[in-house]
């Protein structure tokens, strides 16, 4: 019986599994963002993950959240161009930096 060990295991997950598809899918994300928000709400929102078909963005405050609710609708058209309609939902949520 072949075992396979761990790192054989992550790297197959990050190259060919769900896992791999989604990063590539946030990568090609983040690399448009700024472009989609421009420069206003670009400082206050960052994509951190991508589960299924949803991005998760995280906001700096309330304030921001409600601003891009207003936008959301656009910038779903915008991710869904960009993933070829692997992207479908955006999630916005207020995630505070931590103080050190």
């Amino acid at each position: 019986m072949c075992f396979k060990n761990i790192k054989e295991l992550l790297l197959e997950e990050v190259t060919g599994g769900e896992l791999g598809r989604e990063l590539r899918l946030l990568l090609l994300v983040r690399d448009s963002w700024k472009g989609m928000l421009g420069e206003r709400l670009y400082s206050h929102a960052k994509p951190y993950r991508i589960v299924r078909d949803t991005l998760l963005v995280a906001v700096d405050s309330s304030a921001w959240l409600q601003e891009l609710l207003f936008a959301r609708e656009d910038i779903k058209k915008e991710i869904s161009k960009i993933t070829k309609g692997q992207v479908k939902e955006v999630i916005f949520k207020v995630k505070h930096k931590p103080h050190l």
